[in-house]
């Protein structure tokens, strides 16, 4: 506060008095004291000094005069006696039960004589050694007062809170909590303020201060730049008990405060009530200058240039220049830009070094740009580059970054927008354009795994900004880095629409899909690209890729349809061999074999080299071993073999020789053929499948133990071929599928010792587990499905371990070690499909150990979370038993009513059969 304080002992006085006259019994001290209590303080001042200067008056009696004595002083405003007095006082007698009373009086002296560190000194003698003091918390309320004053805010805050907490002995509770306010105003800490301010509005109603803490509530708020709150609290009643230059701040609050929420009609209507109240404003320049903003921001920029063209000639250089400024503005924003210009260049031409001048330098590149004028833009702008003002730099920075992208020097636009960004650091609305422009730079240079963090970042810092061109590049760089998925999620974000990128989007989002082998969602997504940009270079593509799409979702009679019309569109379009390929392919699966067998022979005609040929010939032999003209597929096969003997596709070729004498049942030839592919490509992908043939071949001639060695005798001669496990494994499958489970128990375990490190480890785990239940050693069964449980959960086994194991258990009637089995499978697991499965194996438990209370909150689990699988209708109906087993027929009745009209299969019979 900035009110001197005036502080009167008059209560204390009297008590004095009294007790005094109890210890001082002299005639000469009574009538001194008479006197100070009738206000003749010079008649009582004499009488002090005489006993101060008698050497027969006690010690005490003396301190207490002297006391009194600088009293009188104070009371008679001579202050400078007083202070001598006082500090003579506290100099002298130490232990005085009055020095706490005389280091107040001294502080507040000093304090009301703006000496605020001898104010400081004498209180924390106060407030350090008589903290039982009735003035203990009026003391720290000074303190803290002396430090506002000081502008030592933050020690100010730590006396101020003091003060105010110390209720009992502070007689200016009220001021401490204002001024703890206004100190963390001053701080900027204005939320605290409102606080302390709300605390005075709550709790001090009778305060003379109720009014300033409202206004400055609303001032804080301002700061806080809440306004609507601001606009609240400074339209309180309360306000209009204010004094008129306090009232004044106030209504310039409010106005502004709607200024910022752009209602500029309430503003102008508290900015009129503020002259009305104060009609020598009526001319200020400044409300005048708030009057033509208002017209500005309300979007009547001819009215507010005229009212700024006035103000050129204001007294007030500020708003003289700030006006020409804005009257520029005014012309921009009417789109009258050369005339826009005029006025910014009269303003560098004037005020070259004003703080506007780098803002209206910035603008006039801006118009400049915004008209083409490209070359004057960046006269400008490569000063603002330079700029100590960071925002106009990072701004300047980055239009010239787009007049580097716009002429594809992106690698120059990448450095700019880098720059723009790395002045600023941390990403916000500023630098919105230059990250967005930096992500688009990134990906024309093929830096797709920058651009995708770059617009990422953009997108973390505001989802709304340019959202279709940002979430196009995205989708662009993720496509580009074959991360097809996440394109398709980003290309959904684009609005298709967007005149810029729309198209486009719908072309890249086909191909997403189409690379995801998604071919319904290509056929839509081509089909609408092709309907919009009928004249796009990229429409023959299109088709193709249209015509690639129904090939996949294997509707070939539409595939070869679009392959014709491309191909009969124009002769220059038939030069594509791998279209030429797939027609084929499309034709042979629209069963127009003889069309395709056509198509290949003129792929291999007219593209001897190309890539496809041995493809096309391979399936001329594939054609006829789909039409079971095996004889004419080996022909056909061995034709590709002998014309492309180095083809990648010859072990597919011997493979598929090998099968069509299987086929013939000529096992003796497929097997010389399987083993030609695994004599001559050991490393080929289809190694394993001629093993396979040759087991089945072997089998087929009744010789199964001849399949067993051939096996064996594979991984003996091929230790380390990478199909050694699995044709290991294999020799447990063959005795498994003969029903021999004790030698593919052993089997097994000698592939788990031998190969103890291969993928299929929980396999084989699994199925020595199958061997030993089918041959009822049911603990060595759990053994192993509990192995893989524990070890394998996530193995393409584990899940039907854990059920093989729970039907062991209840097998063996260990109902709860089951039940514990689910609940932590369950728990590893989480939203699993085949969750619902284990779930209803575990109600079944429940049911038949007659846990219905737990059975009933499974089964509703099962129909909550996975309603419209199979184990939801089960469950449904094992409900609907429940419930009429305990006489629930309406619910039993819905259930099983529901089930017997949707389902055909025994499930639907036996809700029928309950229905009935």
């Amino acid at each position: 506060m900035n009110d001197k304080i005036k502080l009167l002992f008059l209560i204390s006085i009297l008590f004095f008095v009294s007790v005094l006259k109890a210890e001082l019994p002299s005639e000469r001290y009574n009538a001194a004291m008479n006197l100070f209590n009738n206000a003749e303080y010079s008649k009582a001042q004499s009488l002090f000094l005489k006993i101060i200067s008698d050497g027969t008056v006690d010690q005490s009696i003396k301190a207490t005069a002297q006391f009194y004595s600088a009293e009188s002083y104070f009371l008679s405003n001579d202050y400078d006696a007083a202070v001598s007095t006082f500090e003579n006082f506290i100099g002298n007698y130490f232990s005085s039960s009055l020095r706490d009373r005389a280091l107040y009086r001294l502080g507040t002296i000093y304090f009301n004589n703006d000496n605020f560190a001898k104010a400081k000194d004498r209180l924390f003698e106060l407030v350090n050694n008589h903290r039982s003091s009735e003035f203990y918390g009026s003391a720290l309320y000074i303190i803290g007062e002396s430090y506002v004053a000081e502008k030592q805010y933050t020690q100010a805050l730590r006396y101020l809170s003091d003060a105010a907490a110390n209720e009992s002995t502070n007689q200016f509770l009220a001021n401490s909590i204002y001024s703890l306010g206004n100190t963390y105003e001053q701080l900027g800490e204005f939320e605290k303020a409102v606080e302390q301010y709300d605390e005075i509005l709550s709790y001090y109603r009778e305060s003379d201060l109720l009014p300033l803490a409202q206004l400055r509530i609303g001032a804080s708020y301002f700061n806080l730049r809440k306004y609507d709150n601001a606009v609240i609290e400074l339209s309180d009643p309360r306000i209009k008990e204010l004094r008129d230059e306090k009232e004044s701040e106030a209504l310039m609050l409010l106005a502004n405060s709607f200024l910022k929420l752009r209602e500029y009609e309430n503003a102008k209507g508290i900015f009129n009530e503020l002259i009305s109240k104060n009609p020598d404003l009526s001319n200020e320049e400044d409300i005048e200058f708030a009057l033509a903003k208002i017209n500005f921001q309300s979007g009547n920029y001819e009215d507010a240039y005229d009212s700024f063209v006035k103000l050129l000639a204001a007294t007030s250089d500020s708003i003289a220049t700030t006006s020409l400024y804005l009257a520029a503005e005014s012309k921009r924003y009417s789109g009258k830009e050369s005339e826009a210009q005029d006025l910014y260049k009269n303003f560098l031409d004037n005020y070259p070094n004003h703080y506007l001048s780098e803002h209206v330098a910035l603008n006039l590149a801006t118009s400049y740009y915004m008209q083409g004028m490209t070359n004057r833009a960046v006269q400008y702008l490569a000063d603002l580059g330079t700029s100590s003002n960071q925002s106009i730099q990072v701004k300047a920075l980055t239009l010239l970054g787009e007049i580097e992208f716009n002429g594809n020097n992106y690698q120059k636009a990448l450095d700019l927008f880098s720059a723009a960004i790395d002045e600023q650091g941390e990403v916000n609305e500023q630098l919105y354009d230059a990250v967005l422009g930096k992500g688009i730079s990134q990906y024309h240079l093929d830096q797709f795994q920058n651009s995708v963090e770059t617009l990422q970042e953009l997108n973390s810092a505001s989802q709304n900004y340019q959202r279709s061109k940002t979430n196009f590049y995205l989708a662009e760089a993720k496509f580009a880095l074959g991360d097809f998925q996440s394109a398709v999620t980003y290309y959904n974000r684009v609005n298709i629409d967007a005149s810029s990128v729309g198209t486009q989007t719908l072309f890249g989002k086909a191909y997403a899909y189409y690379n995801l082998r998604d071919y319904a969602n290509a056929i839509y997504y081509f089909n609408e690209f092709i309907s919009r940009a009928w004249d796009s270079e990229r429409i023959t593509e299109a088709k193709l890729r249209l015509a690639d799409s129904f090939y996949g979702t294997k509707n070939f009679e539409r595939s070869s349809q679009i392959y014709s019309e491309v191909f009969s569109d124009s002769k220059q379009k038939l030069d594509n061999d791998y279209a030429l390929y797939q027609f084929g392919q499309a034709l042979f699966y629209s069963d127009k074999t003889n069309q395709a067998i056509s198509r290949f022979r003129e792929l291999q005609n007219r593209f001897p080299r190309s890539s496809y040929v041995d493809e096309s010939q391979y399936l001329i032999g594939w054609i006829n071993f789909k039409n079971s003209n095996f004889n004419d597929a080996i022909s056909e096969y061995k034709i590709m073999l002998n014309k492309y003997p180095n083809s990648p596709i010859v072990p597919i070729a011997l493979y598929s020789i090998g099968d069509s004498y299987f086929n013939l049942a000529e096992y003796d030839s497929s097997v010389a053929y399987y083993n030609r592919l695994i004599e001559n490509h050991q490393n080929s992908p289809y190694v394993f499948d001629a093993v396979n043939g040759i087991q089945y071949a072997y089998i087929a001639k009744d010789q199964p133990e001849y399949a067993v060695a051939f096996l064996k005798r594979f991984v003996l001669l091929n230790p380390n071929s990478s199909i050694s496990d699995k044709v290991k494994f294999m020799q447990g499958d063959v005795h498994f599928s003969l029903g021999e489970y004790d030698k593919a128990r052993e089997a097994y375990g000698e592939f788990i010792n031998q190969f103890p490190n291969s993928k299929l480890i929980p396999e084989a785990h699994y199925w020595m587990g199958k061997c030993y239940e089918l041959l009822g050693v049911d603990l060595e069964a759990i053994d192993n499905f509990k192995l893989v449980v524990d070890k394998y959960l996530n193995s393409e086994v584990g899940i039907d371990a854990a059920i093989e194991l729970g039907n062991t258990y209840k097998k063996l009637n260990m109902n709860n070690q089951a039940i514990d089995l689910y609940d932590s499978v369950l728990d590893k697991i989480g939203n699993n499909k085949r969750a619902p499965e284990l779930l209803f194996a575990k109600a079944e438990i429940l049911i038949e150990t007659e846990n219905l209370a737990d059975a009933y909150e499974t089964l509703d689990f099962i129909l909550n979370y996975y309603d419209g699988t199979l184990f939801a209708d089960k469950a449904k109906v094992e409900l609907g038993v429940l419930e009429l087993e305990r006489g629930g027929y309406e619910n039993a009745e819905i259930l099983f009513s529901e089930l017997g009209a949707k389902r055909t299969d025994d499930i639907g019979a036996k809700a029928q059969y309950y229905y009935g």
